[in-house]
This record gives C-alpha cells, sequence and structure tokens, in this order.
C-alpha cells in the first residue's frame, strides 16, 4: 500500500448551462400593479436565481480543479469549454488512485467540493466515484473550516479570514468565488487558474498549521 498523503483540492464552479436552464417560478409581492413592474421583478429574480446556480451541483457545472498532493506542487486543471468535467475528474481518480485513497483536505469540502465532485462522477459514471470519500465524518476527509469551527459546528468562516488570522497571504483584492462566474464571461482563465491554485496552497498552510506538520 503507497503512503497516504493529504491530497489538497479545491474547485471553483459555473453557472448552468443556459441551454439546459429553467428558470423557476417566481411571483411578484401582492401589491404591484403595473404589468411593466411585474415583469422586471421577475426577470431579475430569475437572472438571481441564474447566478446563484454555480453554487448548486445539481445544476450549476465544474470549471476548475486545483489539487496538491502531500509537499508536491499545485496543478490545476480547467475545463474552459464547461462541457468535460472528465478533464477535472481524471487527475482526481489518478490522485486518489495512486496515493491509495485520501485524505481529501480542503475549505468547506464537505459542504461543497466533494458534493460537487462526487455527484459529477456519479452522474458520468466516472471511476473517481468510487474514490471520492463522501461520507462526511470520516479519516477519508478533513476540512479545514469544521476543524478551524472547533466546538461550533454552525460557525462559517472563510479560508480568507483564517488566513489573514494566522498571518499567512490571504485571498487577492477584491476576488471571491462570487467572482468566477463574471471573469470566464471576461475571459480571464488565466486568473481563475491562479486564483484556484492560490486557494490550494492555503489551505495547505492552514491544515500544516492546525495539525502541526512542519
Amino acid at each position: 500500500m503507497p503512503a497516504r498523503h493529504p491530497i489538497y483540492i479545491d474547485i471553483e464552479t459555473a453557472c448552468a448551462d443556459p441551454a439546459a436552464w429553467s428558470p423557476p417560478p417566481i411571483e411578484a409581492p401582492s401589491n404591484y400593479r403595473d404589468a411593466d413592474k411585474i415583469a422586471a421583478y421577475v426577470a431579475e429574480k430569475q437572472a438571481d436565481a441564474y447566478d446563484k446556480s454555480g453554487l448548486d451541483s445539481h445544476r450549476g457545472r465544474l470549471l476548475c480543479l486545483g489539487i496538491a498532493v502531500g509537499d508536491g506542487p499545485v496543478s490545476v486543471h480547467y475545463d474552459a469549454t464547461l462541457a468535460d468535467p472528465a478533464v477535472l475528474l481524471d487527475p482526481l481518480y489518478e490522485a486518489l488512485r495512486v496515493n491509495g485513497g485520501g485524505p481529501l483536505v480542503g475549505h468547506n469540502i464537505a459542504a461543497f467540493d466533494v458534493p460537487w465532485l462526487w455527484r459529477t462522477a456519479i452522474r458520468i459514471g466516472h471511476p473517481a466515484a468510487r474514490w471520492i470519500p463522501y461520507r462526511k465524518w470520516g479519516e477519508g476527509l478533513h476540512d479545514t473550516m469544521q476543524m478551524w469551527s472547533v466546538t461550533n459546528p454552525r460557525e462559517y468562516v472563510s479560508l480568507d479570514t483564517i488566513a489573514r488570522f494566522l498571518g499567512l497571504p490571504g485571498k487577492p483584492e477584491g476576488i471571491t468565488g462570487a467572482s468566477v462566474w463574471p471573469m470566464w464571461q471576461a475571459g480571464r482563465h488565466e486568473e481563475i487558474r491562479r486564483y484556484c491554485a492560490g486557494d490550494v496552497e492555503t489551505t495547505r498552510a492552514i491544515y500544516r498549521r492546525i495539525t502541526g506538520i512542519a
């Protein structure tokens, strides 16, 4: 059995395929009477719903995976077409297979990254589904947000907040996960890659501080 090193990951996601998007039904408040105002309200709320589809693993699309095994370099795998999630799942599967499994390490991965990856692997029949640790608690999944929250499982603390608290480099000024979709639309693919790689490096540094790994 090969040595099991931490596998640090971070994903970035994109909004739903417009061709497959079904806007949710929206009703304007009962005090709206003007037809144009009602139409504008509905359009605005449906646009907001579309923008949030990038947070929903059943509607959105995988865009980017940053991954590093142990002390190894961060590699970033990117599907600019948003049409072939195997581009991301292949390297994850290989890292898990060669490493003999996890642990997968990431920030808020129990609630976000892992469900996205596992569900996508199940949907397309990818062999990574057999290796991704999809149970919330277990040795195969180390979530730095849950670790940092100590005894308060309801507490959400951002990666950037922890990094800056520990004196580590935080996220680039003005860029968050919500920035990724507009960046993709603007063709800023290399910036997204760098942003994802930075999150992996920051997660690794935080995990090492928490666990005492030099």
